[in-house]
């Protein structure tokens, strides 16, 4: 059995009563040759993505809005749950300086160069910098990295950790 992230291994033990030494965990990865590097980052993130088929008009979505927009950053949102998912992330994500998401989404976004903040629609991570990038990794970007609420304050504490260098060496 192959599972994602160690979350998913402990379903698999725990609600599967599957042996553990028949789970083994693959982290998500990325066609580097399909998701290519964008440009350099502005020095201030002009554009703001949510990257998630999960997010619907929910206080999520408002807190997110509201922090970019005190911001001045404009925000978007790509995803099944907003009615406009697509095939092609590839050719999307290059054309944000932020985005928010998890998981593969995450680490799309990171594969093209884009500041990324962890987040879903069960709660906040954090910038992915590069001190924490390992740890974040070994948690997939996922769930386990995302244990805050989504507060505007808080999202907006994570907007102001933008840096182009760190993001760029991520």
């Amino acid at each position: 059995y192959i599972a994602i992230d160690h979350t998913r291994r402990d379903r698999l033990l725990y609600e599967g009563a599957i042996p553990e030494d028949r789970v083994e965990v693959l982290l998500n990865f990325v066609d580097l040759d399909r998701f290519k590097p964008r440009g350099p980052l502005p020095p201030r993130p002009r554009r703001a993505l949510i990257f998630s088929n999960y997010v619907t008009e929910s206080p999520y979505l408002a807190a997110i809005r509201q922090s970019c927009a005190e911001a001045g950053i404009e925000l978007d949102v790509i995803g099944m749950g907003a009615g406009n998912a697509t095939q092609w992330p590839e050719e999307a994500l290059p054309e944000y300086d932020l985005v928010f998401a998890q998981g593969r989404s995450a680490l799309e976004a990171l594969a093209v160069g884009t500041a990324v903040v962890v987040c879903g629609v069960a709660g906040l991570g954090q910038m992915v910098t590069t001190p924490e990038l390992d740890s974040l990794r070994s948690l997939n970007f996922g769930i386990r990295a995302s244990r805050r609420p989504i507060t505007p304050q808080l999202i907006a504490k994570e907007i102001a950790r933008y840096d182009v260098a760190d993001a760029a060496a991520v």
